[in-house]
């Protein structure tokens, strides 16, 4: 992502690899199957920055050349031009597609990508591995704001450690290095977002860069090197590289130990000074570097396009589809080249003029953004139609909000002082679940004040109610067991409690691996549970078996406590957020349908794990406790032979893609009444 002139010592093959990157990162966005692992392009960019940023940083440090202003300039010129094109067009196409919420958030991504702090930005909202990071026009900004923090933070540490002792420049590297690597290995697992997204776990990738630069200017080191290896280097380093982006698992935690491969690979190359090989021939290919050229553009508006393409429903399925994607993606980024990236580089309008255009592009975006955040996303832009449509998927009852916990609750959460629906003196119904037990609720919570019961609501966001079970790249995972062991407890002690009632969305829970949305497009699920002693890498079927053991034992120790447990299976899933689409639908002239659904089948592959589990946890307990237990199965409700419904009535039953509106809990608590 950098520019050649920012290092004298520049080397062609640096393009060729920075098209390897930007290639592995695109078709890894597009779910072209040729890089699993397409993700680590970023971790290679970020070594030739540490490459040619450091090395440049050092190089005028040594002759006393290197100057703050013209050094910062030069990286405002090079990144943020594009940056803010990139940004604006987004905001006119999101105008005309996203809907308010969407398009309030996307201007928080917007503001905080202009100030170099996207980052933070997507460390609290979004993970990057969740399927709802890759609908984000402006997620991949996320390591602009980690390179430009290295743009501030390198020049100024390297230039007082030059100050305070020269001869102690390389060990301060190593230590940032060492002690970087080490928190993004032992951290990945327990805080995977701040470790994928903040500058300190990710140093180490540019310190990287720095120390190949230095050995690579250490001639005489170099002289041994090429007595003991000669060119097997570069050879080596492309080995690594291809491995690292072609073989790795894409659930595999990220950053961690296995980011190594790829980046101590193109670290081999940088490092190899050879100029006849194989691998400095192919890297140096004209249309190889072209790509590499062009990288920057090629990384900057691949994340827009496939983005809004999934925005409007038309993501492309087939191959030749995204062929199609990835052409339109190298066309438009050779426009910005052209058009933008190179007039400024070369400075065709002049310094003054660059500087106006970069300063009245920054205002630009920040009006649009502060003005998106306090109108809530520009409502004003949808008929007031579409908007009632939308509104379907803001609903959330009070019981939910006063209940659903989050998991930076659990820690304090207060077990003597239960969340209830009503205030009845003696609750002896309770329901525990996830956030689709939230969904309903309050519908259930009214059931039982008719009936003149209480009920008390064990929620929990994100968790499904089995103990002893921990969820693959989660935020604060052990949370969830956490608080579903005390859950347990306080259901088993009560002595009130006489009716357990458990739902979740079982089945992204239970299943590994690829299943289907509505359309049938196909998404392999990342986010998984397997047991607090096993690991999320462990034989698939020793997952399912634990699973298996875990939920009838829970359900073996509430049943002979005195319970009776009625669980609800799981809700059909379309996946795409049915109050959007058709809010857009309608918004493009489309009237909203009396009813509508999609194949039943897409369905039933989704739960193909969840019926054998249910079935296997009924088989593992005995008679008198399988009379105690009782299984709903809202497919009854929710699916006729053909179709599973997403609209009845001319009421739309999901408030997203997953969750039950106010009209769909209606509904099902309405069928668990008969």
């Amino acid at each position: 992502m950098l520019d050649r002139e920012i290092n004298i010592n520049y080397r062609g093959e640096i393009d060729g690899l920075r098209a390897i990157a930007v290639l592995a990162v695109i078709c890894y966005h597009l779910e072209l199957n040729i890089f699993h692992s397409g993700f680590a392009g970023v971790d290679m960019f970020f070594v030739i920055s540490g490459y040619l940023v450091g090395g440049h940083i050092l190089h005028g440090l040594r002759n006393s050349s290197f100057k703050f202003p013209v050094f910062f300039y030069s990286r405002a010129k090079r990144i943020l031009p594009a940056l803010y094109v990139m940004i604006c067009i987004s905001f006119a196409l999101g105008y005309f597609t996203m809907m308010p919420v969407s398009y309030q958030y996307f201007g928080g991504a917007a503001f905080t990508s202009i100030f170099a702090v996207s980052n933070f930005w997507f460390f609290d909202q979004i993970n990057y591995f969740n399927p709802a990071a890759s609908i984000d026009p402006l997620v991949h900004t996320w390591s602009l704001g980690v390179e430009e923090q290295f743009y501030l933070a390198a020049p100024i540490l390297l230039l007082l450690i030059n100050k305070i002792k020269p001869s102690f420049l390389v060990p301060f590297i190593i230590i940032i290095f060492m002690g970087s690597l080490f928190l993004s290995i032992f951290y990945t697992a327990k805080f995977p977002e701040a470790t994928f997204y903040l500058l300190h776990t990710r140093a180490w990738e540019f310190a990287l860069g720095i120390l190949v630069w230095i050995f690579r200017h250490q001639e005489k080191w170099l002289a041994t090197l090429k007595i003991v290896i000669e060119n097997y280097v570069s050879y080596l380093g492309l080995w690594l590289i291809l491995v690292g982006i072609w073989f790795i698992p894409a659930g595999t935690d990220w950053p961690g130990y296995l980011v190594l491969v790829p980046t101590v690979g193109i670290s081999l190359i940088l490092l190899d000074y050879s100029s006849n090989n194989f691998v400095y021939k192919f890297l140096n290919i004209g249309s190889v570097r072209f790509v590499g050229v062009i990288s920057y553009s090629l990384y900057l508006w691949h994340q827009p396009v496939i983005s809004f393409l999934k925005i409007t429903n038309n993501y492309p399925v087939t191959i030749f589809q995204k062929l199609i994607t990835l052409t339109v993606i190298v066309i438009i980024s050779i426009l910005s080249w052209f058009l933008i990236e190179r007039p400024f580089r070369k400075q065709i309008f002049g310094i003054v003029t660059n500087k106006i255009i970069i300063f009245c592009g920054f205002f630009a975006i920040l009006i649009l953004a502060v003005g998106g955040h306090i109108t809530k996303g520009y409502p004003e832009r949808l008929p007031r139609e579409v908007l009632e449509v939308f509104k379907t998927s803001s609903f959330e009852g009070e019981a939910n909000k006063r209940c659903m916990k989050s998991r930076g609750e659990v820690e304090d959460l207060q077990w003597d002082d239960i969340c209830q629906y009503n205030d009845h003196p003696v609750a002896k119904n309770i329901l525990w679940g996830d956030s689709h037990s939230g969904s309903i609720a309050d519908a259930l919570g009214e059931t039982f004040s008719e009936r003149g019961e209480g009920l008390e609501i064990v929620t929990l966001s994100s968790c499904l109610p089995i103990t002893n079970l921990i969820n693959h790249t989660q935020t604060r995972a052990t949370r969830c067991p956490e608080f579903n062991a005390k859950a347990a407890d306080y259901i088993v002690e009560s002595k009130n409690i006489e009716n357990v009632y458990m739902f979740a969305t079982w089945d992204i829970y239970f299943t590994h691996g690829e299943h289907p949305d509505m359309f049938g497009i196909t998404k392999e699920n990342l986010f998984y549970s397997y047991p607090i002693y096993g690991s999320p890498y462990m034989d698939e079927n020793d997952r399912i078996s634990k699973i298996i053991l875990e939920f009838s034992n829970l359900i073996n120790r509430l049943i002979q406590s005195g319970k009776t447990v009625y669980v609800i299976k799981s809700i059909p899933r379309p996946n795409v957020s049915i109050p959007t689409m058709y809010a857009q639908r309608l918004w493009g002239g489309t009237p909203l349908p009396a009813s509508a659904g999609y194949p039943k089948k897409y369905f039933i592959m989704q739960r193909q794990i969840t019926d054998f589990i249910f079935e296997e946890v009924q088989k593992k307990l005995t008679k008198e406790l399988v009379n105690r237990l009782h299984i709903l199965d809202p497919a009854k409700n929710f699916c006729d032979e053909e179709l599973c419904y997403i609209i009845r009535n001319g009421n739309i039953l999901y408030s997203d893609g997953n969750h039950l509106s106010v009209f769909g809990a209606g509904d099902l608590i309405r069928w668990l009444k008969e």
